[in-house]
């Protein structure tokens, strides 16, 4: 079908001619995409949008296999984009999940809608498949930390505090200046009986961000902390500074 033939029949649910075609439905998102650029409403423009992604969904359920190799095809970065925005206006956590899974299957490797398939499934307690989502994204993408410190996140909603603190020291490795994961960790080997380790990262907070809330947090925590455990002596210079601070 002719472009023209396609921009005559946007405004028709199921145009015919291209109702089975991945191609057709391609090339309807790219012309809903042009009259995005144009509209002057938001609500317009997020019509639109809405429609851009619809078309390109069903272009992926057909099979964008079917494309051929010189035509135009779905844009994964233009269709996570768009899912995002969508559903920062409409708040439709469930749409947006379906949208990221098409955005999934048009590029398997789209490291970005993994994390964000995985913080909507965080969203709504679903930690184990947030986690399934992650360690895909950081399998593809390893160098990227945050993944890592979202992982770890469900990791401890599960109560599975061990693998937590492991996610935390790459998350830690990668970023050393960020003073939640050391509050985090230290939560994680608080939860672990790991007494120790969890003073001497919450000794890190204090350290890191000693006017925040969360170094407070920690303050309270280390207080908690048996008297009766005596760090070893490696670790005694943050213990004595931190008892200097409290004086």
């Amino acid at each position: 079908m002719a472009s023209l033939d396609l921009i005559k029949n946007l405004d028709n649910s199921v145009p015919s001619g291209i109702a089975e075609s991945a191609l057709g439905y391609v090339g309807r998102g790219y012309a809903h995409l042009d009259r995005a650029k144009l509209a002057k409403e938001e609500k317009q423009k997020l019509s639109e949008y809405r429609d851009v992604i619809d078309s390109w969904n069903r272009a992926i359920a057909i099979g964008l296999h079917t494309v051929p190799a010189i035509m135009k095809s779905v844009d994964p970065d233009i269709h996570y984009l768009l899912s995002v925005k969508l559903m920062e206006s409409s708040g439709n956590l469930h749409q947006t999940i379906t949208d990221l899974t098409h955005t999934i299957k048009s590029d398997s490797t789209h490291t970005q809608s993994y994390i964000k398939r995985a913080e909507i499934y965080e969203e709504l307690s679903v930690y184990k498949k947030a986690i399934d989502d992650l360690t895909t994204a950081i399998e593809i993408s390893p160098e990227i930390g945050i993944s890592y410190e979202a992982r770890s996140r469900n990791y401890l909603k599960l109560r599975q505090y061990r693998a937590a603190s492991t996610d935390l020291a790459v998350a830690i490795e990668k970023r050393p200046e960020k003073a939640s994961n050391y509050y985090n960790r230290a939560n994680a080997y608080r939860l672990q009986s790991k007494l120790d380790l969890a003073r001497l990262d919450y000794l890190k907070v204090v350290e890191l961000s000693p006017q925040s809330s969360l170094s407070k947090l920690a303050k309270i925590r280390i207080k908690e902390i048996p008297e009766t455990l005596v760090p070893k002596k490696e670790k005694s210079s943050k213990w004595n500074w931190f008892q200097k601070s409290q004086e």
